[in-house]
């Protein structure tokens, strides 16, 4: 063998704790195709949205027993950020805005909370802490303040404490180390591989060589509803349409058009299609679903006639649908996905059935390529900071309420 074989019977659980899984196997060294190696343990890989993803490495060490729980983690980190800065008052702004290694920045044990204000950031200038301006924990990027202050105490205007070339800048904050969301909407994938050494060296399971498992799709079902699933999968077959479809993505790249205070992104960004990770969506997927059984029609509004096609369809077991992808038919209409039924057996999803929804041809999801290959236009440029005004207006109504 050139390779050890990965592990086997492999079970993936949620364990009844938020923002946890749990994975186990069968001893891999046990298996004939490894006794050639001498087995140093397993390395569990994670993915969102796409099995054949970008898969990133969640243990730090080759696991020697046959359990691992993936779980989030906050890191507390303190980092001297002296060489890191960005800008030095040369923005428009006058800004002094410096980047952490570590992102995303978030409240200490809040692992889905990201930092938006300075107190929860520690920054020390030359041995002096000072209080950020601002912070966006998601990019990673600290405003330090340039304003006068008024002390109380002395009953003066004091000026901010800025750095020098020479001064020494320390920010201590929490980060997400391991992130790991569980979420109707997210598609968490894991891949495992066997660590083994024989007299060329240490070894491992190439990923490609490795199945993808992820919650939903992890038992198996008997010989009976085998057959159901083909029976549904030769109609389609026979008698469905072909479609590409398109699943938002939930993870990946924060976009610049996101703004964090009201944690979404700008409806008409041509990078994020307004989902708020770059990129949007993934896919296509080539998929098979069941004709339409209403007729496309037109409705009297206030603008005008607006075309309007709604109908109730499904498909099979994978890849598994949510509400708010959206799929493309042949003639180019896209539609949006409803509110999605899953028909499961044993924790085997066997029919995805749903409803789509015509998306008018202004959506920005009519820029969506359809090859899946994002595009960065040539004047897409950073959104510009939102106006006092603008902030002001996106209160919740009981923050003005003393």
């Amino acid at each position: 063998m050139a390779f050890p074989v990965s592990p086997v019977n492999i079970g993936l659980y949620n364990p009844g704790t938020q923002w946890a899984f749990d994975l186990t196997w069968d001893d891999p060294s046990l298996l004939p195709e490894n006794g050639f190696f001498v087995v140093k343990g397993v390395n569990i890989y994670r993915a969102y949205d796409d099995p054949k993803g970008s898969y990133i490495r969640v243990n730090k060490n080759p696991v020697t027993v046959g359990y691992y729980r993936d779980a989030n983690e906050v890191s507390l980190v303190q980092e001297d950020v002296s060489t890191k800065f960005l800008t030095k008052g040369k923005s428009p702004n006058s800004e002094w805005i410096f980047k952490v290694d570590n992102i995303p920045m978030v409240i200490n044990d809040a692992v889905d909370t990201e930092v938006t204000n300075g107190r929860d950031v520690s920054v020390v200038i030359d041995g002096t802490e000072v209080k950020p301006l601002k912070v966006l924990g998601h990019q990673g990027h600290v405003y330090l303040n340039t304003f006068l202050y008024y002390d109380h105490r002395t009953k003066r205007n004091i000026e901010p404490l800025l750095p020098s070339e020479n001064s020494t800048v320390v920010c201590k904050y929490y980060y997400n180390s391991n992130y790991v969301s569980i979420s109707l909407n997210k598609r968490v994938y894991y891949k495992l591989t066997t660590v083994g050494s024989d007299d060329e060296g240490l070894k491992e399971t190439p990923l490609d060589a490795c199945i993808a498992i992820n919650s939903d799709v992890i038992n198996e079902v008997d010989p009976v509803w085998q057959e159901a699933m083909g029976r549904n999968g030769y109609i389609l077959e026979q008698g469905g349409e072909m479609v590409k479809l398109f699943l938002r993505k939930w993870a990946g790249d924060r976009c610049e058009s996101f703004y964090p205070t009201h944690q979404q992104s700008t409806n008409d960004c041509k990078i994020c299609f307004g989902t708020g990770w770059v990129g949007g969506y993934t896919g296509p997927y080539d998929i098979s679903i069941a004709s339409p059984d209403a007729p496309k029609s037109l409705e009297a509004t206030d603008l005008g006639l607006k075309p309007t096609f709604q109908f109730d369809t499904w498909t099979g077991q994978t890849p598994l649908i949510s509400q708010r992808d959206f799929v493309v038919r042949k003639n180019g209409d896209r539609f949006a996905v409803g509110a999605v039924s899953l028909s499961v057996v044993g924790g085997t999803p066997l029919q995805q059935q749903f409803s789509l929804s015509l998306i008018q041809t202004k959506d920005i999801r009519y820029f969506v390529p359809l090859d899946g290959k994002l595009v960065i236009p040539p004047n897409a440029n950073p959104p510009t900071p939102p106006t006092k005004e603008q902030i002001a207006a996106r209160k919740k109504v009981w923050e003005e309420i003393l």
